[in-house]
């Protein structure tokens, strides 16, 4: 099947995930699955189920001790506007446009259409297709708890705009209550607002961790992703406009550009800031902590003279701090490898109507997956 086909064919299987209405990546994996079967037949192909459930991974291999591992998410990020019009699979010009076409199953097309045209003469490789990216990642995390390879390259198929994107910042996902003091709302100067305290403290924390940014990665960030406050009244957060809030629940999304900003710095750094407010921390929990992740260029020339071959240039994402977590976060730290993230189609188009890949990028990209397979 020609990449573009492939392509229209597995942007148009949904693969986000609905529990109501039992829509998950499940068919699209067991089309990948056939697909192999059918006609990638020099690669062993296997699903590694989750744990409790039916979703699952797809290995497609020709070793245990592989060189070279391509990683493809299945999922894609849900609807979020209409149904009808983000699965609406259409070619216009140069634009392939669907839900999932540029993150990521351009990519994951391209890879499938790259290896079925070299399955003859493949060196030591495995793909790995898996589930859960767009939410906590569970499908990588069951991969690596029974896959200990160590290759010599990790490449993940993300958009990238052909650009070589070798680190990424990681997330401390932490949440936590600021317990401050209540009073009649008439004399607030005698309380403690524990709403206002928060985000006070928010303030402040973004300062300290703007003093932690690197030169490899960049800044670190802070998303104020939700506040729930009020008056505490039996462990229950109340609605009271005549009292202050003495309880401000707080989420919080930390984008880390520095190992050492992890959820036990921060924990420390809050109760530090909270003192001056006359507020306290209490509960705090740590939701999801994976560190960043960076690889060194001079450890990248194969996937610079891949490009070279095929266009002509190659070019690093020089905004690390600006694109999100790709799996190498996870795959780095077990294989010691180096990790890249590279693919066709724009970033930040996944929430859109108008999430398209570039049809010729597509084609680009199989002929330097290509290169890189012949290269390794």
């Amino acid at each position: 099947m020609n990449i573009l086909n492939l392509a229209q064919k597995i942007v148009s299987i949904p693969s986000y995930l609905d529990k109501e209405n039992n829509i998950n990546e499940i068919t699209l994996g067991n089309f990948i699955f056939e697909y192999f079967k059918s006609n990638i037949k020099t690669l062993q192909v296997v699903k590694q189920k989750e744990k409790d459930g039916e979703r699952f991974n797809i290995i497609a291999s020709n070793t245990t001790s592989p060189t070279l591992v391509f990683s493809c998410h299945m999922d894609t990020v849900q609807p979020v506007l209409s149904v009808e019009k983000q699965m609406d699979v259409r070619v216009e010009g140069d634009k392939l446009f669907g839900l999932g076409a540029s993150d990521m199953k351009g990519g994951l097309a391209a890879i499938i259409s790259a290896v079925e045209d070299l399955q003859a003469n493949l060196p030591p490789i495995a793909i790995v297709f898996d589930y859960d990216e767009e939410y906590y990642f569970a499908g990588i995390i069951d991969f690596l708890r029974e896959y200990k390879y160590r290759p010599d390259l990790a490449v993940f198929t993300e958009p990238t705009n052909l650009q070589i994107l070798n680190g990424c910042r990681g997330i401390t996902e932490v949440r936590f209550d600021v317990i401050g003091r209540s009073g009649h709302g008439s004399r607030p100067e005698e309380a403690v607002n524990a709403i206002e305290a928060a985000y006070e403290l928010i303030k402040k924390l973004k300062i300290s961790l703007s003093k932690k940014n690197t030169k490899q990665i960049g800044m670190n960030s802070i998303n104020f992703s939700s506040l729930q406050g009020g008056r505490e009244q039996d462990g229950r957060i109340i609605e009271q406009a005549n009292a202050v809030p003495d309880i401000a629940r707080v989420l919080l999304d930390i984008r880390i550009s520095n190992s050492d900003v992890n959820a036990k710095f921060i924990l420390k750094k809050l109760q530090e800031l909270a003192k001056p407010l006359s507020v306290k921390i209490r509960q705090f929990t740590c939701n999801l902590e994976i560190q960043p992740v960076f690889t060194p260029k001079e450890k990248l020339q194969l996937v610079e003279l891949s490009m070279s071959k095929v266009m002509g240039k190659f070019s690093y994402n020089k905004e690390l701090d600006k694109t999100g977590l790709f799996e190498g976060a996870y795959v780095k730290p077990e294989w010691d490898c180096p990790c890249i993230a590279f693919g066709p189609g724009p970033r930040n188009t996944e929430f859109t109507i108008g999430e398209y890949v570039s049809i010729s990028d597509l084609k680009i990209a199989k002929d330097i997956y290509k290169e890189i397979i012949n290269s390794i």
